[in-house]
């Protein structure tokens, strides 16, 4: 949109100083003098979401950076080839108003606004660079202070039924979020011998110690019960059998009696995979990554023997690797795509200082968003994490554009007044 605004701009500005001349010609000299930053801006825009495509690890954020990119290179195709073409099929008017103001040499009021503001930026330029470098200080700071965290259920309204059935569920019950510990032997029907079952025993007592953890299931507590069922109903037979042909008959006896399918989410038909449920009331990354990791600790101790393997899995597991290193990939991409707009810039300009000060003001803006979500509490999430390239790729535009008018200026001034030795 930013490349047709522009075009449509320089135009209009253009016909209004000369009603009266060919409009044809005016579509010449406003592309003649459009061309250069609208490209500039194009290769800038690109760089910064090609830097989000290959500093990102989810597919979602890098093909937004690829598509992205792809679809401003269009945008630049068909500004440069079709709008031509259309302006001059369709041959549009400057509005009186601007005919009237350019035969009087006044400019509209939000030109006198602008006027305003950059004689007030000129008379107190060490003031405006002294604030924005405060405004850079904090955001430095503010950005040591980030949280990485999501929550999916946060992404919904405290309204909403969904939300609030959430809450009660997890306020009431176990919990709405699942953690599974798969538990693999290497044979099959080895998960009848009891000091594997012990050793699945163990690993789910450790799992309801853990914060956040309110309830776990396993084929452990099926056992047990049958156990107590069969001996009379004592509680003091609520524990696994400590034969194996024992267990063997329990399965046995409730596969003849019962529906097959009951453990179907507990063992597999060749009782060589076993899974462990852990429910929790708490789904945020923040409030689960300690879960996540002790078990994976606990889990590299105690599972190395025995023929027994164990594996996390489940969405609050997904949940910790899609989060894990989101803080990383959001800074390792807002470094790259940083630097390739300013590489871009530097070779555009053919000056490094020019690209340092064409990055400077969208540097300030993302560290100023850094300030206001440590302010007002928002977490560096999935959604806020894609900002910074954003913001690179669409926001250093403003001053490629300023750059290169002050550039067109200074070279225009220079023919007038010949070039000084």
């Amino acid at each position: 949109m930013a490349d047709s605004i522009h075009i449509y701009s320089h135009y209009f500005e253009l016909q209004a100083k000369s009603p009266l001349r060919e409009k044809k010609d005016i579509i010449v000299e406003t592309f003649e003098a459009m061309w250069r930053p609208i490209t500039l801006t194009t290769l800038t825009t690109v760089a910064g979401f090609m830097g989000l495509y290959f500093a990102a690890y989810m597919p979602p954020f890098k093909y937004i950076g690829l598509f992205t990119a792809v679809g401003v290179i269009v945008a630049w195709i068909y500004s440069l080839v079709f709008l031509p073409a259309a302006l001059a099929i369709i041959k549009p008017s400057a509005s009186n108003k601007m005919i009237a103001l350019a035969s009087s040499n006044q400019v509209d009021k939000f030109a006198n606004v602008m006027v305003s503001l950059g004689n007030v930026t000129l008379k107190n330029s060490k003031s405006v660079i002294g604030t924005f470098l405060i405004v850079i200080f904090v955001g430095l700071l503010a950005t040591t202070r980030l949280t990485v965290d999501e929550d999916r259920i946060a992404t919904f309204h405290e309204s909403e039924a969904l939300f609030q059935a959430d809450k009660s569920i997890n306020q009431f019950f176990d919990g709405t979020y699942n953690l599974d510990i798969v538990v693999e032997a290497r044979e099959a029907e080895a998960l009848f011998e009891p000091e594997k079952l012990r050793k699945i025993e163990a690993l789910q007592d450790y799992a309801l110690r853990l914060e956040n953890v309110n309830g776990a299931t396993s084929i452990v507590d099926y056992l047990k019960q049958m156990n107590r069922s069969l001996n009379g109903g004592s509680p003091k037979y609520y524990q696994l059998p400590q034969d194996q042909a024992l267990i063997a008959q329990y399965f046995l006896i409730y596969s003849a009696s019962s529906d097959p399918t009951d453990f179907e989410e507990e063992i597999d038909y060749d009782y060589r995979v076993a899974n462990i449920r852990l429910n929790l009331n708490e789904g945020s990354y923040q409030q689960t990554k300690d879960v996540v990791e002790d078990l994976e600790t606990y889990i590299a101790k105690q599972f190395q023997s025995d023929g027994l393997n164990a594996t996390l899995s489940g969405r609050v597991t997904v949940n910790y690797y899609w989060v894990k290193d989101l803080g990383e990939s959001h800074f390792v991409g807002l470094a790259l795509s940083l630097f390739l707009v300013w590489a871009v810039s530097s070779i555009l300009f053919g000056s490094v200082m020019v690209a340092t000060f064409a990055i400077i003001p969208v540097v300030t803006s993302i560290l100023l968003i850094y300030s206001a979500m440590v302010a007002l509490g928002i977490k560096l999430g999935i959604g806020t994490s894609m900002f910074a390239s954003v913001a690179i790729g669409l926001g250093v535009d403003f001053a490629i554009h300023t750059i290169d008018r002050l550039r067109s200026l200074f070279v225009e001034k220079l023919r007038v007044i010949g070039t000084p030795r």
